[in-house]
């Protein structure tokens, strides 16, 4: 029923069982961070309620005149709203009002309808308050699916109401090959840089993915950074590797970003001297150079240093005393 949204298995096995069996709760939430998967889930669950074909089987048949106009966005029983409230309370009180003037009202098509309530996170209290009253007696034809990114932040009295599901995302290998699907075309080791940096979270690395996004330009260069500055760790001069710090000396933001990028690649590194490293980022020319330049202990050496210095960062130590540690330790450990 839910193929095309990865990992999630049980969840989405009880939510399957709960609709074949028509034994879906009045309110459901569906927690997670932004881009496992929350918006996807919810409009395939209302899909799947809605769903006039195939008696008896499996839901959605996405061929029937109800599921065409859900995959379109235009069935007028799915109703979504919130999806503006991207800040701290400004989910308000009067779009909760608005839909409980609208719930009472029957469905135009089917004997359901669905609203799904984005960012509820960011209800105010007047609003979640006021949501409470239609949960504690809502309508029979009515269906809630409430969406967030942490649950702490609704209030027990709405919780209590729901039927609550927390959506994890999927390990780096399955991330990558959901994003070969959806980008196809792309050289091996860009899917799993994304994968890796967006920690198997498919939305995130969808956007890292995309050149035309911010966070596509900053991973981009977050990971051409690593190389060069593994490059330059590889030849152990101290003074080409400070040189090559000095670019950072003023963009803090943009050497914490490249630190995990950078750790991920000597890991590679350690890894392609005994297995040959994975089949994409194993290939990079910086990983190979280190593989073939360096001992297990130096890549060792180096990996622990990188660890210390993200410490350090954390701990607010002098921007410039970490980069010059950085220099000295790093091109240290090759000697």
């Amino acid at each position: 029923m839910f193929e095309c949204l990865a990992a999630n298995r049980t969840l989405k096995d009880t939510l399957a069982v709960m609709i074949n069996g028509q034994r879906l709760s009045h309110a459901i939430l569906l927690q997670g961070e932004a881009g496992t998967g929350k918006r996807t889930l919810a409009r395939l669950t209302a899909q799947a309620v809605l769903c006039r074909g195939n008696p008896g089987g499996e839901r959605p048949c996405g061929v029937c005149s109800s599921c065409r106009k859900a995959e379109k966005g235009i069935h007028p029983d799915i109703i979504e709203m919130g999806a503006e409230a991207l800040r701290p309370q400004s989910f308000h009180i009067d779009t909760v009002r608005q839909l409980r003037q609208e719930a009472f009202i029957a469905p135009n098509e089917s004997s359901s309808k669905l609203y799904i309530l984005h960012n509820v996170q960011n209800m105010t209290a007047q609003a979640q308050n006021a949501l409470l009253k239609i949960l504690e007696e809502p309508p029979e034809t009515v269906i809630f699916i409430l969406l967030c990114e942490n649950r702490s932040a609704l209030l027990e009295t709405v919780l209590s109401r729901c039927v609550s599901f927390t959506l994890e995302p999927p390990d780096e290998q399955t991330c990558c090959r959901v994003l070969m699907e959806r980008k196809p075309g792309l050289p091996q080791e860009r899917y799993q840089a994304a994968a890796i940096e967006a920690e198997g979270n498919v939305g995130r690395a969808l956007l890292l993915l995309d050149p035309e996004s911010s966070e596509g330009e900053l991973s981009a260069q977050a990971w051409e950074g690593a190389q060069n500055l593994l490059r330059d760790i590889c030849g152990g001069d101290e003074f080409v590797l400070l040189a090559s710090l000095g670019r950072y000396e003023k963009q803090k933001e943009a050497f914490v970003r490249l630190l995990p990028c950078l750790k991920q690649m000597a890991k590679e590194a350690a890894l392609k001297k005994y297995s040959g490293g994975s089949p994409g980022m194993g290939s990079l020319p910086a990983v190979r150079e280190a593989a073939s330049r360096l001992s297990t202990l130096q890549i060792m050496k180096i990996l622990a240093i990188i660890d210390t210095v993200s410490q350090r960062i954390r701990q607010n130590v002098n921007f410039n005393l970490v980069l010059a540690s950085f220099c000295a330790e790093a091109s240290g450990s090759v000697r």
